[in-house]
């Protein structure tokens, strides 16, 4: 009887604390919020390693699960695969977990915050050559550019490998590397653009007489501006100079250029390219790109005064034609000493040739050295804040430009890479380039002028084919004279036209590409993705040890606990020890005798 009266003690406490309902105050450790993200690529389908019959898809998928089984109770796992990726699918305040193919696969990947860990899945396959990554600077289509692509290769030693660059179907670019060593390589590829806009390049890479062990990572693509604008460029003389008037005549051949040019020849007498005022006028110098001057000794100290406005504030390149040792206030736009040689026979420096020349001393590792000879560099330039000014010193080369054409196609190359670089005095940028549909783009608008500029006001907006033209909000940047917004790309498979305007200033427009679809590799920086990682607080690992990944989002546990009331007695589970101690207590009774 003894155990009846027991179970009924049992029954009757379990109703008594389920009535008083008494709270259990505890602190738990909260669980770490993490977010993996599974980041596809079209290359996922090749094995994992050699021989094995495991793709990299397959085990990018497997490392997600044992993420999660790794980390448990302790974690609180969201595990995403989107098709397609440009941004990482993480919350801000969550730490992220990137795994993804081998090195070169994450290019099209922007981290922005810290805290973000990437796991590599895979490794390189023998024999086998994998183009990592193609980069294409800007290009005009009245001349070659260049384009680089890298390259691995794995047991293609005595190989030749064919690197074709593309543009749709036209093959536009080719060139070759011979295998002599294991490893990373880089390939120039020479190539003309077929049409002005961001067009998407294809390098493709191919190895004659050898089975590789896949060719699905022989291809890779990437954005291309291509321009077809003529870039402004101002020569002045102020007396007659055969130096500047032969390289005129050059740039005036050239059809990327558009050249304006006065040639002082008597007081208050000019000869001009062109009708209007002074060459020198704030106009013109805000315009141009590059202003090449003859005759710098001849120069007065007010041309001097606009010559530096032009460099400094508008961020032009001055590119200095001197014809005799340079003196007078020109002297003070000079960044290196100009010291006069004189060769015994004729000499060669680049493609200029000569014997009367100006060399340069005191060059720095920023200088752009633009010839040199036997007797040192005799044409640089160099960085003056915004611009450039550069000096070429063949005085007497244009005795000698019949030889070979080696001084015209020095000027015309010299000048078209200076303009290339020289920013427009209104500039409208779009990064990135190329994106999907529901991307953000970032879009800066800079104005530059000899001028002081005072308050200025911007507008940019975005056209996408018959969508609505999205209005991008501008704001002041942290430089004086530009502006930075965002927008939102709308479903749209195409280009996009970002136009932008200063009031005051001018206009100016940029390209973005538009692709919509399945994942691609894509073209771009990945060389230092891992140390971006590592800096921003996050871990490296390859999914043969997810140990240093696991425990490091362990450390990121909050030692910080909220104090909690529970209610065990509201739970159901207790109606069973209630039910099974009064069903006890009746059954002993009726085996008793008793009611």
């Amino acid at each position: 009887m003894r155990l009846a009266e027991l179970l009924r003690l049992t029954a009757i406490g379990i109703a008594l604390l389920c009535w008083l309902d008494p709270p259990v105050v505890v602190a738990p450790r909260p669980p770490v919020p993490v977010d993996v993200a599974l980041i596809p690529s079209d290359q996922d389908a090749r094995p994992l390693e050699t021989g094995s019959p495991e793709t990299v898809a397959a085990r990018i998928e497997q490392v997600g699960r044992e993420l999660t089984d790794r980390l448990g109770a302790d974690a609180e796992v969201r595990v995403s695969a989107p098709p397609r990726v440009r941004r990482l699918p993480c919350e801000a305040q969550r730490p992220c977990v990137v795994v993804a193919g081998p090195r070169g696969e994450s290019r099209c990947l922007r981290i922005e915050r810290d805290r973000r860990s990437l796991v590599r899945v895979g490794g390189h396959l023998s024999p086998n050559v994998w183009v990592t990554g193609l980069e294409v600077p800007d290009a005009h289509t009245a001349a070659a550019g260049e384009a680089q692509v890298a390259l691995h290769g794995t047991g293609m030693l005595g190989t030749r490998t064919r690197v074709r660059l593309l543009d749709g179907a036209a093959v536009v670019g080719e060139a070759s590397h011979d295998w002599t060593t294991d490893g990373a390589a880089d390939v120039t590829v020479p190539w003309w653009p077929v049409a002005p806009g961001v067009r998407t390049l294809v390098a493709r890479a191919s190895t004659d007489g050898t089975d590789e062990a896949s060719d699905l990572d022989n291809i890779v693509e990437g954005p291309a501006a291509v321009t077809d604008e003529r870039w402004p460029v101002v020569v002045v003389e102020r007396r007659p100079s055969w130096a500047a008037t032969f390289a005129r005549r050059a740039l005036q051949a050239d059809r990327r250029l558009e050249v304006e040019a006065r040639t002082d020849v008597a007081p208050g007498v000019s000869a001009r390219s062109a009708a209007g005022g002074a060459v020198l006028d704030d106009a013109r110098l805000d315009r141009a790109r590059v202003v090449v001057v003859g005759a710098p000794d001849a120069l007065g100290a007010e041309d001097v005064a606009r010559l530096d406005a032009f460099v400094r504030r508008r961020g032009g390149a001055l590119l200095l034609a001197p014809d005799r040792a340079l003196t007078g206030p020109v002297q003070r736009l000079l960044v290196h000493g100009w010291r006069e040689h004189i060769s015994a026979d004729t000499a060669r420096a680049g493609a200029l040739e000569g014997r009367e020349w100006l060399v340069a001393g005191d060059l720095t590792p920023f200088d752009v050295v633009l010839a040199r000879g036997e007797m040192g560099v005799v044409a640089a330039a160099a960085p003056v804040e915004r611009g450039y000014v550069g000096v070429v010193g063949g005085l007497d080369a244009w005795r000698r430009r019949e030889d070979g054409g080696g001084f015209d196609r020095f000027w015309q190359d010299t000048v078209a890479r200076l303009a290339n670089v020289t920013a427009a005095p209104m500039t409208v940028s779009a990064t990135p380039r190329e994106v999907s549909p529901g991307d953000d783009v970032t879009v800066r608008v800079a104005a530059r002028s000899v001028r002081p500029l005072a308050a200025l006001a911007a507008r940019a907006t975005m056209a996408c084919g018959g969508q609505e033209t999205v209005v991008i909000r501008l704001w002041p940047d942290h430089a004086a004279d530009a502006f930075v917004g965002r927008g939102r790309v709308p479903q749209h498979d195409g280009t996009c036209v970002v136009a932008g305007a200063v009031s005051g200033i001018g206009e100016g427009t940029a390209e973005v590409a538009v692709r919509a679809g399945t994942n691609v590799v894509t073209g771009g920086a990945d060389a230092d993705l891992e140390a971006l990682v590592t800096r921003t607080g996050g871990v490296v690992a390859t999914d043969a040890d997810l140990a240093p990944v696991v425990s490091g989002l362990m450390a990121l546990a909050s030692d910080l606990r909220t104090p909690e009331p529970r209610y065990p007695m509201r739970s159901a589970w207790w109606l069973l020890p209630f039910a099974g101690s009064l069903a006890g207590e009746w059954w002993l009774r009726r085996r008793a005798g008793l009611r």
